[in-house]
C-alpha cells in the first residue's frame, strides 16, 4: 500500500477498502507507475472522456459495492462536475489490462480491454475519514452535494461553517467546479 496515499485523492469504501486517485497527471502517472511494479491485480477506473483521475481499489478482494463506490468517486472528481454534466461514463479494468509507451505524455495509458462501464450519477456525501474532511460516494450521512450554481470557495465557506471545518480542508475535499446540496 501507499505510505502516502494521502497526498492523492482518497476515500474508504464503506467496506474500508482504500480508493486513490491522481489529483492532476503528474499523480495519475506516479498512481499507475505504482500499480505497474506492484504486480498484485486490482481494479482500476477512468472516465470515457479525458480529464479523470486513474481511481484504484487497493486491494485485490473487492465487492461490486466497493466497485461502484470507485467508480462514482472517479466520476465526481473527473472533468465532468466542472463541466456541469450531471452524470458521466466511467470505464474500469485490471491492472494487467494498462500499458505505457515512451511517446505517451505525463499521465496517459492505454488500456488493452475494458472490462466494463457504468453510467453513474455525480452525487457526494459528506464524511470524517482519517480525521479528515471527505466527501465520498457511500451515502454516509444527510448532507449530499452535487452539481450546481454555487462558485467552490463560497460553496466551501458555507459548509466549513455546517461542519465547523476549516475552509481550507473543505476545498481539498471538493471536486472542481460548481455546487448545491442535494434536494
Amino acid at each position: 500500500m501507499l505510505q502516502n496515499y494521502q497526498k492523492y485523492r482518497w476515500f474508504f469504501t464503506s467496506s474500508g477498502k482504500l480508493v486513490i486517485g491522481g489529483k492532476n497527471a503528474k499523480q495519475n502517472e506516479e498512481i499507475m507507475q505504482y500499480v505497474m511494479k506492484d504486480k498484485s491485480e486490482c481494479v482500476i477506473t477512468h472516465t470515457k472522456e479525458p480529464g479523470s483521475p486513474f481511481c484504484i481499489i487497493l486491494s485485490d478482494k473487492y465487492s461490486a459495492k466497493d466497485l461502484d463506490e470507485c467508480l462514482i468517486f472517479c466520476g465526481c472528481f473527473s472533468k465532468s462536475w466542472k463541466n456541469n454534466k450531471k452524470l458521466t461514463e466511467v470505464h474500469w479494468f485490471y491492472s494487467k489490462d494498462i500499458y505505457k509507451k515512451k511517446s505517451m505524455k505525463e499521465g496517459t495509458f492505454g488500456v488493452r480491454k475494458i472490462s466494463d462501464k457504468k453510467t453513474i450519477e455525480l452525487k457526494l456525501y459528506y464524511k470524517e475519514q482519517e480525521g479528515k474532511a471527505r466527501f465520498i460516494p457511500a451515502k454516509t450521512s444527510k448532507l449530499c452535494i452535487t452539481i450546481g450554481g454555487i462558485e467552490k470557495e463560497l460553496f466551501a465557506y458555507q459548509i466549513s461553517k455546517i461542519l465547523k471545518r476549516s475552509k481550507q480542508e473543505i476545498i481539498e475535499a471538493l471536486p472542481s467546479g460548481r455546487f448545491a446540496i442535494c434536494k
